[in-house]
């Protein structure tokens, strides 16, 4: 059975005592996409897969699968599951969630959490008076978000966060309904004002 690791944000920085310890000691170990720069400066005898979807042509029952993020906030965990991997251990990452909000100096309790990744973009369920927490793609972009969310006559604000943990870590606000411009994969807290 597999053991799933998560490797918070992406920093050194932010990766926890056991999930560093988990990944420098075991002998098979596999991460993918930007993350496996940073395993792999951990544990040099680590592979890399390009994409999500390669991990199950290698994930054994010893395999020890590192992912950024939290593996149970919309992460691999449920992937893995789903495509038949059988799951020992789930060794908890610092979310991307929890990461911005410390960013933003709030706490989040009351954030209710969305992921737009790879999903269709739905922004009627959003109340306003409530702030949510969402995980964008390149088409669903805070830009497309923000336009949507103004053109559902909602107002308020978008904080955009963006490689979040790393050198080039940028957060931008914006009025919902103001431009963002082209982003990749990031995420946002939106606060939308009552209605």
């Amino acid at each position: 059975m597999a053991t799933v690791v998560g490797a918070g944000p992406g920093s050194m920085r932010c990766l926890t005592a056991e999930a560093l310890e988990r990944i420098r000691d075991e002998r098979d170990v596999v991460s993918f996409g930007r993350i496996g720069e940073l395993v792999k400066q951990i544990n040099p005898e680590a592979r890399t897969v390009g994409t999500v979807s390669e991990l199950l042509d290698v994930v054994s029952k010893d395999t020890v699968v590192v992912a950024s993020g939290d593996p149970g906030f919309y992460g691999i965990t449920c992937y893995l599951e789903r495509n038949g991997v059988k799951i020992d251990e789930v060794i908890p990452g610092i979310s991307s969630l929890q990461y911005m909000m410390a960013k933003l100096k709030r706490s989040y309790q009351d954030v209710e959490t969305v992921s737009f990744h790879g999903k269709s973009m739905d922004v009627s369920m959003f109340e306003g008076g409530k702030t949510y927490f969402a995980l964008t793609d390149s088409k669903n972009s805070p830009d497309a978000i923000s336009k949507e969310l103004f053109r559902c006559g909602r107002r308020g604000r978008i904080v955009l966060g963006e490689n979040l943990s790393y050198e080039d870590e940028r957060l931008e606000s914006r009025k919902i309904g103001d431009s963002f411009g082209e982003y990749g994969l990031s995420v946002v807290v939106i606060e939308l004002e009552m209605d």
